[in-house]
């Protein structure tokens, strides 16, 4: 819970991060450029931190204490190694810029210069190494159980953005965007970087002496499929851009507003989810009945977590975005574009959860290859679907094609673990029907209760009350319709008994 209350904090920053960007460019094209134009590096930067986070800490659990000579050498190799990759893909990528620049700039409306272009591509491309740095120091310190710092390290990241926009805007356009975040990612590199080093991380004293010993070839087997996995993902949602491109002005930006709020709610609830299950399951793999409960309860968790959350941003995902991004050039046509991407993007987020969980049980039993197909196979379904619904339903089809393909990958996932693992075995999918359920009635409250607050009451208040109501509504439904695995009454009596506990201890002191 702890964890959860912080990601929000830190995410707050990230709202105000893309509130300020909708007021300074909108979703016009100059941002549907820089979308563009980043979705190309993001081919490769997107997969580094998730990547790193899953194969560096078995590497690391292998000897003990973390910093430890064997793992400092492990580590000083990854940074020279990783570096060295990532610099020669970035020096290619800018030595053979001209057929990615034509292919740009055939996308636009030709306003836009190739120096313009040019500039926001480079910058993007210059991120790749302290990128993948930031992701290597971010898996030591989870690795650490620092989750406090890995979760707050987001937050000088969003502020420095914010400051680039607001000074350069005027002068640079949108590589003003593209700096403050060159220069955030450095500035969130040198605070771990001072963290790891004074708890005995010194990676100075070393000299270049690369082997690809046992722990760098099993790292490299964790690396390179979910990595490539990733790419592929990243694949998919540059296909969605160019077909996105094809629509109206403003759809790409809109894409990636509504891919914002989603992606928060991935990071806030789906990442806490996963990582204490991960955790829990990967110290219980020798126990499968444990390991079952384990699963068992993180899924119920997140039935009752995800379900609400999508049906409320599908009443009031307009109000939401009207909040935080409807002031400056982001017009009416940019809050329409960015609701129906939005409404799209969270029908599927259920999907997104439970295909996260499950492919922490193959990475648990050092099984990459299967999610990898997984990513592959259903990656190609979501550009086919992208492609047929765009013709039929516009940007719609193109969020409804993400979500439908995530919940057939989940399903997917779900028979192959149950086969492979007998895990979902313990799995009691009545309780999940039971959640479902109530989060229907609470959809259908939330509806009514839209229909018949007055129409000019402002978008927050509209939220809150809302927000306030269908929690109170949805909690008296959990206590009444027991679910089993998801005792309410229970975890309120340990909050309560743990206030009263530190209220005590303060009272001493």
């Amino acid at each position: 819970m702890v964890i959860i209350l912080l990601s929000i904090i830190a995410k707050i920053s990230g709202l105000i991060r893309e509130t300020v960007t909708g007021y300074y460019f909108g979703a016009g094209e100059e941002l549907d450029i820089f979308y563009f134009v980043y979705s190309i590096p993001e081919l490769f930067m997107t997969g580094i931190v998730a990547a790193l986070s899953i194969a560096i800490i078995p590497a690391l659990s292998q000897k003990e204490p973390i910093f430890c000579l064997d793992n400092r050498r492990f580590i000083f190799n990854l940074v020279i190694i990783g570096s060295i990759f990532f610099a020669l893909i970035c020096l290619l990528a800018i030595l053979f810029n001209r057929s990615i620049m034509e292919f740009i700039l055939r996308n636009t409306s030709g306003k836009f210069s190739y120096s313009f272009v040019f500039n926001v591509y480079l910058i993007s491309m210059i991120q790749l190494i302290p990128t993948f740095l930031l992701g290597v120091f971010q898996s030591i310190v989870t690795k650490q159980e620092k989750y406090k710092t890995v979760t707050l390290i987001s937050i000088p990241f969003n502020a420095l953005i914010i400051l680039s926009i607001m000074i350069y805007s005027d002068q640079l356009g949108v590589q003003s965007i593209g700096l403050g975040m060159l220069g955030a990612v450095l500035v969130q590199v040198f605070i771990l970087w001072l963290l790891l080093r004074k708890d005995g991380l010194n990676l100075e004293s070393y000299k270049v002496d690369i082997k690809f010993d046992s722990t760098m070839i099993n790292f490299m087997y964790l690396l390179l499929p979910v990595y490539f996995g990733t790419i592929i993902q990243r694949v998919g949602i540059f296909v969605d851009r160019t077909i996105a491109s094809t629509l109206q002005t403003g759809s790409i930006s809109a894409l990636s507003y509504a891919d914002r709020l989603i992606q928060m709610v991935i990071m806030i609830v789906i990442n806490t989810i996963g990582m204490i299950m991960f955790s829990k399951i990967s110290s219980a793999k020798d126990n499968p009945s444990h390991s079952s409960e384990i699963m068992n309860k993180s899924i119920i968790f997140s039935f009752a977590s995800i379900l609400p959350i999508t049906c409320y941003l599908l009443v009031y995902g307009r109000d939401i975005i009207n909040i935080l991004f409807n002031r400056g050039e982001f017009d009416e046509q940019a809050l329409n574009l960015t609701t129906l991407a939005l409404c799209g993007y969270s029908i599927g987020l259920i999907g997104v959860c439970i295909r996260y969980l499950l492919n922490r049980v193959y990475f648990v039993n050092n099984n990459v290859k299967t999610p990898t197909i997984n990513t592959i196979v259903f990656c190609i379904v979501n550009i086919v679907l992208s492609i047929v619904l765009a013709r039929l339903f516009g940007l719609l089809g193109i969020a409804l094609a993400y979500s439908i393909t995530m919940i057939l990958a989940s399903a997917a996932l779900v028979v192959d673990v149950h086969r492979r693992y007998k895990m979902m075995s313990g799995i009691r999918w009545g309780n999940c029907v039971k959640v479902t359920l109530l989060s229907m009635v609470l959809l259908g409250f939330w509806m009514v209760l839209n229909m018949l607050l007055p129409n000019g009451l402002s978008s927050l208040f509209k939220i809150v009350i809302s927000g306030i109501s269908g929690a109170f509504l949805f909690t008296i439904m959990l206590l009444i319709v027991k679910v089993e695995g998801l005792n309410v009454m229970q975890f309120i009596l340990q909050v309560q008994r743990k206030f009263v506990r530190n209220h005590v201890r303060k009272e001493v002191m």
